[in-house]
């Protein structure tokens, strides 16, 4: 809407631009036209003179003249005797001079009006033309009624396209927002799976020394788990090479065997990813377990900062979530079918207001105005405050609305426009009295005098005779022949 407001406004400008050159056209086209006219009337009048010229050589020299009709073996038209020969006479230099004379004049005339045709079509079209760009001209003039100042809607439009664009960058935002969640929910994810994998890991090397009694393990931190197990096979390992060291007398018969299940354990140490050397004692496996008790605690701690991380995540996307929210719901009340609709109902809203009082003093109290669903409506006080369309009244009220929303408008016509807006000083009303009966008429006719009195001049075009006669200053148009006459009248 906004954008048409202003391709309007260039329009008016070219508008107004070709009124001017029409005009001037017209103008010049005016006195050229004049100037035909007299060439046409000058034109007229030599001819006419030369004709009058050449009648009076013909009646000086009628019998040349008579000769001139005479005929071998005719009758002459004066003795009535048969004509036996013509009589030679020489040609009168003078008349024949004047028969030119004539025929030069008469074609003189016809160019003249010619060309005096010419001119009237000519002003005719430019005249035609001038009146059509009038009538764009109003049009253009109430498309940017309600936006006359360029600056302004400019500045509409600037302010509309920055909330586009922050709209579109909360989008943006947001949609950036919700994958760094997404990334981080798939991150925390992982940690979680490898903090399992872990637990698992621990669950398999305590349950390769469950027989020597280690300390029990929780569901809580891993890292603690490991470190307890660790510790406590670092007490057990004196233990075990003491009762190695007694049972040294059994190791002969007991030596494949050991020999055997430190093969197994470094078999199954290996099947759970944990490099064992080759041929290592208990002790090299408790560090080898140690170690990957190390590792498992690290990989915790790696858990543990990524969920602090996916917190941070989860706070920052709250934020964002409630900015996009403040964001969407600028967007919607900036929206092209939304911002001018809130406007435009605003504006009704004020304008009924004083024109429902004003109906009110036009009826006597009966009607009133209210803004209904995409419509006017009127309220009947004479028919229990009956609320209906305002198209249901009749001719006379229905000009009596008109009336009302009309001087409302002229009221608020400063504070409904853009700010530094001039004052709307003159009304015009055309018609539309004669539909109202005299009781109503006296009460229009009144309205009007007081607005006239309230500093505004008020026109009014009518035909009643009673409200023209009201008119402290009238000018009266009659038709007169092939125009127009006006005169002024004081009351």
């Amino acid at each position: 809407m906004l954008r048409a407001v202003r391709a309007a406004h260039d329009s008016l400008t070219e508008c107004r631009a070709a009124i001017t050159g029409a005009e001037a056209a017209l103008e010049a086209q005016t006195a050229a036209e004049a100037g035909r006219r007299s060439e046409k009337e000058a034109a007229g009048a030599a001819a006419r003179e030369a004709a009058e010229a050449l009648q009076a050589l013909q009646r000086q020299h009628l019998a040349h003249t008579l000769a001139g009709t005479l005929a071998t073996g005719e009758p002459c038209p004066v003795c009535e005797h048969v004509v036996e020969r013509i009589p030679e006479r020489e040609p009168l230099a003078a008349l024949t001079a004047a028969q030119q004379r004539v025929a030069d004049s008469e074609k003189a005339l016809t160019r003249s009006q010619h060309d005096h045709s010419a001119a009237e079509k000519a002003l005719a079209g430019t005249a035609a033309q001038l009146e059509t760009l009038t009538g764009q001209r109003s049009g253009l003039a109430a498309q940017v009624e309600a936006h006359p100042d360029v600056a302004d809607v400019e500045a509409l439009i600037g302010r509309v396209e920055a909330a586009e664009t922050a709209v579109k960058a909360a989008q943006a935002a947001e949609d950036e927002a919700l994958e760094r969640v997404q990334a981080a929910r798939n991150g925390l994810a992982a940690l979680e799976g490898a903090a399992q994998t872990a637990r698992r890991d621990l669950t398999a090397q305590r349950d390769k020394v469950v027989a020597l009694g280690p300390p029990a393990t929780s569901d809580g931190d891993v890292l603690a788990a490991w470190e307890a197990l660790a510790e406590w096979a670092a007490g057990v390992v004196p233990e075990q090479k003491e009762a190695a060291a007694a049972a040294l007398a059994e190791a002969g018969s007991l030596a494949e065997a050991r020999r055997q299940a430190l093969t197994g354990l470094q078999t199954r140490l290996t099947e759970l990813g944990i490099a064992v050397p080759a041929g290592a004692d208990p002790v090299a496996l408790v560090s080898v377990m140690v170690a990957a008790v190390t590792k498992a605690a690290h990989a915790v701690q790696e858990i543990e900062e990524a969920k602090g991380q996916a917190a941070k995540l989860r706070d920052t996307r709250a934020g964002l979530e409630e900015d996009a929210e403040v964001a969407r719901l600028l967007g919607q009340l900036l929206r092209a079918d939304r911002f001018p609709e809130w406007l435009v109902a605003e504006a009704l809203a004020v304008l009924t207001v004083d024109a429902s009082e004003i109906l009110r003093q036009l009826t006597g109290g009966q009607f009133s105005l209210a803004v209904g669903d995409k419509e006017f409506v009127v309220v009947d006080h004479a028919n229990a405050d009956e609320v209906r369309p305002a198209r249901t009244l009749s001719g006379g009220e229905t000009f009596q609305a008109s009336l009302a929303l009309a001087l409302a408008l002229s009221q608020q016509i400063r504070n409904l426009a853009a700010e530094g807006a001039p004052r709307l000083d003159a009304i015009f009303l055309d018609e539309g009295f004669g539909t109202l009966d005299p009781e109503t008429l006296d009460v229009v006719a009144t309205t009007i005098e007081n607005l006239g009195q309230s500093g505004r001049m008020v026109g009014v075009v009518t035909h009643v005779s009673e409200l023209a006669a009201r008119v402290p200053v009238r000018f009266e148009v009659r038709k007169g022949l092939g125009t127009s006459l006006v005169e002024k009248r004081l009351a």
